[in-house]
């Protein structure tokens, strides 16, 4: 099938809107709607729409459902951005420790260039990780040198190389890596190593038992909090979406009551989140600033928006999250 769509005008997409049966005769709404497609765009707003609209796969999948409006659209696309900041808070601090549990434990028991070493890795894993680490640190291995034109986003590393000049050693030491490489980078890394090393590492991470989170489970917490981070860090919806990687549900009874529900959700998300920050800081605010923001969000759907009812039991504000 060829794409055949064009760019249409902001007028065009007024009508596109109003023939779809978004109320838009208003000043008001009219000035709102303009300033939408001005500053947000129509194809971004549109998925914010999904909410207001009939859905499925008929004719009428576009029309709008009976009390949408152009506020209500605008005011779910501004309280998504700024729940991505709030995520965004958390998984920032969880980045960091993450990344220092990681290296930290790689560093003492490999030593400070651990990342030339395939020890710590799974078979046929070491490349790929060696690889993503030299891209961030901006090492060329197949010359053994940096590159010859850097970005020179850290400075650091530009100390690094002029003075540092022997080849065993003329890519950084891990901690200074830590620094330049992503959150998708470690969870993959961390997927990368050998059980053993996952189980070491995994010894700082406990649920408020006391007991250690599972290697098994924190890979796959790592690898689903990697996803939401990339969505947060470039902007994409996080509201009344369906995330592909459902994290494991704990089972330990100090947090298991906080799973339930589809998985999928941000909620979810959202739990591993708190669960993990309580790890790094037991006195950790984030679900408490999370709950006074929802309260704010008067005009909001927070149920449907985040998943917080999936199992028809009350509303977001009985969640045993906020408890936690």
């Amino acid at each position: 099938m060829k794409y055949t769509k064009l760019a249409l005008s902001q007028q065009k997409l007024i009508d596109l809107m109003s023939q779809r049966g978004l109320p838009l005769t208003a000043p008001d709404d009219l000035a709102m709607a303009r300033r939408a497609l001005d500053r947000i765009g129509y194809f971004r707003l549109s998925g914010f729409m999904l909410p207001f609209v009939q859905g499925g796969r008929g004719a009428d999948r576009h029309n709008f459902k009976a009390g949408a409006s152009i506020e209500k659209i605008v005011s779910l696309h501004d309280f998504d951005a700024t729940l991505r900041m709030h995520c965004i808070e958390g998984l920032s601090q969880l980045e960091v420790a993450i990344r220092v549990s990681i290296c930290d434990h790689l560093s003492r028991s490999h030593g400070a260039h651990w990342p030339l070493s395939a020890k710590p890795f799974k078979q046929g894993k070491h490349l790929e990780n060696l690889e993503a680490l030299a891209k961030v640190a901006e090492f060329d291995l197949n010359r053994g040198q940096p590159y010859a034109r850097r970005t020179g986003m850290h400075q650091f590393l530009d100390r690094y190389y002029a003075k540092y000049t022997d080849p065993a050693t003329r890519m950084p030491p891990g901690w200074m890596l830590r620094e330049c490489a992503s959150f998708r980078t470690w969870a993959f890394l961390f997927a990368g190593l050998e059980a053993s090393e996952q189980k070491q590492i995994s010894d700082s991470w406990k649920y408020p038992s006391g007991k250690r989170i599972d290697h098994t489970v924190l890979e796959d917490w790592f690898h689903s909090l990697s996803v939401l981070r990339n969505r947060c860090a470039h902007h994409g919806r996080i509201t009344h979406k369906t995330f592909p990687f459902a994290p494991i549900a704990a089972r330990d009874p100090s947090v298991a009551h906080l799973f339930r529900g589809r998985g999928t959700d941000l909620r979810t998300l959202m739990v591993v989140i708190a669960v993990l920050l309580k790890c790094v800081d037991p006195r950790a605010m984030w679900s408490r600033k999370l709950n006074t923001f929802l309260d704010w969000q008067s005009d909001i759907d927070i149920d449907g928006a985040a998943g917080f009812s999936p199992w028809g039991q009350g509303s977001w504000r009985d969640d045993p999250l906020w408890a936690f």
